[in-house]
């Protein structure tokens, strides 16, 4: 097979979709299939350093204007710079307040458009059977719906678009029904496929084009991870990392029960962009009660996220308000066989059935409060395993329908299932 992959990092660099999609293009290249993938990035430094393959190329689109645009507006968060200040920025960078027209009030940017005319271009040079778009955000795939093309259109929904309790609005909404008309197959997560094809709702009509995908990011590890040895006054590491959002996934939680915990010997570290989506002051009274035992880094290149997470002895998930949405991340967690400590938003978390299949787990439910009963239980979880590690083989046979070579193989399975 002869596959384009559209990926799109041009808003968020740092974004977990476009490098999931790259695990899986890497073992489509493995299994003999060719794999090209049309990258959009606001600037070169952002491109993915794919490993050399001989079935693999990497095919660039830029977008310098519209990336800077999006740092300029500091992606229209409430929190952050005043808006006028933005605004003035932007008035100072023509080519980015033509990109900021053209996305807020056109609902056309440029993205769209150049994109198009790459994958057709692309297309009649190389006769791919498939193009792949993956998603959030949509522009490759609004793209992709308008090209001209011999390939079957394949879309990729890691995160929902409409007809959702994250439901985006009429735009939204009109997406959703042109992707489901013309879209030749959509592969969603279990997630999505268990809101959103019910009885009634948009996808169920189509229920023919849809497969479904596990997201691609458990990586078995290759030995069993050794237990750290106990040091003496040596801190209890709970690390973070992720993206947060305004009411999607918040830290207000995790600050108030470090700060009522008050634990001496443990530090928290949060890793991650989305505190512009917060009053300055909010991390404020923990700071002022932990001192430098909280530590809040902002965003960070995967490789130092990634050295965060080696430095960690408990990982701390935050768990999300949206029952369509499953934190990519969790599957990294699992993958480095440490315990996880989740604060759920909702009893319907969508990772509650993985956490409960996890051996080293603790779930809190946010509804729970900080009653003495739930600091006695976290206060006892960080205590006794801190220094214990799951077994790795056990680890891997749970989650191995997660790893990068089984979606790729349920992606080959789907789309001979999903497109005849």
């Amino acid at each position: 097979m002869k596959l384009l992959m559209v990926l799109d990092g041009v808003d968020f660099p740092l974004a977990p979709n476009p490098r999931l999609a790259c695990r899986v293009a890497w073992e489509l290249a493995e299994m003999g299939h060719t794999v090209h993938i049309l990258y959009m990035a606001g600037f070169e430094k952002d491109l993915p350093a794919l490993p050399s393959h001989e079935n693999l190329t990497l095919l660039p689109l830029l977008f310098p204007a519209e990336a800077q645009m999006e740092q300029i507006l500091e992606h229209g968060a409430r929190g952050g710079t005043p808006v006028i200040r933005r605004l003035a920025r932007l008035a100072a960078h023509p080519l980015c307040a033509e990109a900021a027209f053209r996305r807020i009030v056109l609902h056309r940017p440029a993205r769209i458009e150049r994109c198009r005319r790459k994958i057709e271009l692309y297309c009649a040079r190389n006769c791919y059977d498939a193009v792949l778009t993956v998603n959030a955000p949509y522009h490759s795939a609004e793209a992709l719906m308008n090209a001209s093309v011999g390939a079957k259109r394949l879309v990729w929904e890691m995160d929902p678009l409409a007809d959702s309790p994250t439901d985006q609005g009429p735009r939204a909404a009109n997406l959703e029904f042109t992707l489901c008309q013309k879209a030749d197959g959509l592969f969603i997560t279990r997630e999505i496929e268990r809101l959103c094809c019910e009885p009634g709702r948009l996808m169920s009509n189509y229920r023919r084009k849809i497969a479904v995908l596990d997201f691609p990011s458990f990586v078995a590890p290759e030995s069993q991870p050794l237990a750290p040895a106990k040091v003496p006054d040596a801190p209890t590491r709970v690390v973070f990392v992720g993206s947060l959002y305004k009411d999607l996934r918040t830290p207000h939680f995790a600050l108030e029960l470090f700060e009522a915990l008050d634990l001496p010997g443990v530090e928290l570290t949060l890793v991650g962009g989305g505190w512009e989506n917060y009053p300055p002051e909010l991390p404020e009274s923990a700071r002022q009660k932990l001192g430098d035992r909280l530590r809040i880094t902002g965003p960070l290149a995967p490789d130092a996220a990634e050295a965060e997470l080696e430095k960690a002895d408990i990982l701390l998930n935050l768990g999300n308000a949206s029952d369509t949405q499953l934190p990519s991340k969790i599957f990294e967690y699992f993958s480095t066989c440490k315990p996880v400590l989740t604060l759920a938003k909702s009893p319907t978390d969508p990772s509650l059935p993985y956490l409960e299949k996890y051996p080293l787990s603790l779930t809190i439910q946010e509804a729970e409060g900080l009653e003495p009963a739930v600091l006695e239980k976290v206060r006892d979880f960080l205590a006794k395993n801190a220094c214990i590690r799951c077994d790795s083989q056990q680890v891997a046979r749970l989650f191995e329908a997660n790893t990068p070579r089984a979606v790729a193989r349920a992606f080959l399975e789907g789309l001979e299932s999903c497109t005849v």
